[in-house]
């Protein structure tokens, strides 16, 4: 498991990274809002950083270089990261729109995505169990019909977690036939579709809903 360390200045950075250098240690930055300065020192030592993309208006001298341009730049010099919500866990709700805001300042979206889904999990060394679908992995499924970084857009669906399967089954609706081929427990808000058939595709890493006639295909993008 990682050391976590939160730190915010760029010259604070360079004195964990120089710490991690000596010592060997693996760490993670957290927080990190002067990353963007040295964007390539961090990427150099392969250090993680778990972000906030809306933290942009200091709350102390410590983040006076602050920028909403910070995850876009740190991905683009090779950094791992992982986008966070906003005060802590019981606002975790807000990781999409905090994902959406930095793709609005040049992340690419696939990026902004994977920064809250499989770079966590990859973080933390659990991308074996979670943080994309896969066969044999645990899942939380979420179907959008619009862009889930959008902040209006809603989920169509949303299905607990359980093993992904790779088969398609007929049913009469499309909650039940994800849940029979995925061995799910429920569904809420799943439009019904009389005849409707969910296709699985194994080695999936991005989905996108296809409707085509009374079929329903989530399918590699």
């Amino acid at each position: 498991m990682p050391l976590i360390v939160i730190v915010h200045r760029a010259a604070d950075i360079r004195q964990v990274l120089a710490f991690a250098r000596e010592s060997g240690l693996k760490l993670v930055l957290s927080g990190a809002e002067e990353g963007w300065q040295v964007a390539s020192e961090i990427a150099a030592m392969n250090v993680p950083v778990l972000l906030n993309p809306t933290s942009n208006i200091p709350s102390s001298f410590d983040q006076i270089g602050a920028s909403l341009r910070n995850a876009a730049i740190l991905k683009a010099a090779g950094v791992d990261i992982a986008i966070s919500g906003n005060d802590g866990g019981h606002r975790v709700r807000d990781m999409r729109y905090n994902a959406g805001l930095a793709v609005s300042r040049g992340l690419p979206q696939s990026a902004a995505l994977e920064a809250i889904t499989l770079a966590p999990a990859r973080i933390f060394g659990v991308a074996n169990l979670v943080g994309s679908i896969e066969p044999g992995k645990l899942a939380d499924l979420v179907i959008w019909d619009g862009d889930p970084l959008e902040a209006l857009e809603r989920a169509d669906c949303n299905l607990y977690r359980r093993q992904a399967a790779t088969d398609g089954i007929p049913c009469n609706s499309i909650g039940s036939a994800l849940r029979q081929a995925s061995g799910l427990r429920s569904a809420h808000g799943c439009p019904d579709q009389r005849e409707a058939v969910v296709h699985l595709i194994s080695s999936i890493e991005k989905v996108e809903l296809t409707s085509v006639s009374r079929t329903v295909l989530i399918r590699r993008r």
